[in-house]
C-alpha cells in the first residue's frame, strides 16, 4: 500500500486503515463492518478484496490510476464502486465522506445485485464467475466492446450484453 497513507494506519476514528490486518481481528466481520473496503492494485494484477468487499457489502474502493476492473468490458464498475486514483490517496477520507447518504445506499445494494457474478461454483450455475469469464471472452474475440455504452438498466430489460445482470452495458440504439 502507497506508504504516504499507511502512515495515517489507526491515527483516525473515522477510517480503519491497516497495512496487516491486527492479531485477533476478524477479517470478514471487519468488512461487514465498513461502509467502504479499499480494494489497492498495485502488486497483483487482480485482487480477490473486490469479491470480498462485495459479498460482505461493503463498497469497493479501487484504489488506481491505471486498473481496468474485473469484467469491465460487460460490468458498469461506476454504478456499485468508487475509483480513488492513486495521486489522490491522500484526499481519501474527503472524496467517501462527500458521498451522500443515498448515493452509498445505492452503490451497497447494487454491489449486492452483482455479486453474484463473483462466486465460483461447482459445478457452475448461471452469471455465476465462470459464465462472467466465458462471456468476457467472447466479447473480446468479438472486438464488440468498444461499440457499446454503460447504461444502468432495470433488470429484465433492454438488450444486454451481460446474461442476467442489473448493471451492465447496452447498445445505444
Amino acid at each position: 500500500m502507497d506508504t504516504r497513507f499507511v502512515t495515517r494506519e489507526n491515527k483516525d476514528k473515522d477510517m480503519e486503515v491497516h497495512q496487516y490486518l491486527p492479531t485477533g481481528v476478524d477479517y470478514y466481520q471487519m468488512m461487514r463492518r465498513a461502509k467502504f473496503c479499499l480494494c489497492p492494485s498495485w502488486y497483483e494484477v487482480a485482487s480477490p478484496r473486490v469479491g470480498e468487499a462485495l459479498h460482505t457489502g461493503c463498497v469497493p474502493v479501487l484504489l488506481s490510476s491505471a486498473y481496468t476492473a474485473p469484467f469491465s468490458d460487460v460490468l458498469n464498475w461506476n454504478a456499485f464502486s468508487v475509483t480513488v486514483p492513486i495521486e489522490d490517496i491522500l484526499n481519501l477520507k474527503n472524496i467517501l465522506t462527500s458521498i451522500s447518504t443515498k448515493r452509498y445506499l445505492t452503490l451497497q445494494r447494487r454491489g449486492v445485485q452483482i455479486r453474484r457474478h463473483f462466486v465460483v461454483n461447482f459445478p457452475p450455475k448461471r452469471y455465476d464467475m465462470y459464465h462472467m469469464i466465458l462471456h468476457s471472452i467472447w466479447l473480446r474475440r468479438l472486438n464488440v466492446g468498444s461499440s457499446y455504452a454503460y447504461k444502468l438498466i432495470p433488470f429484465g430489460t433492454g438488450r444486454r450484453s451481460c446474461p442476467g445482470a442489473s448493471i451492465c452495458r447496452i447498445n445505444q440504439d
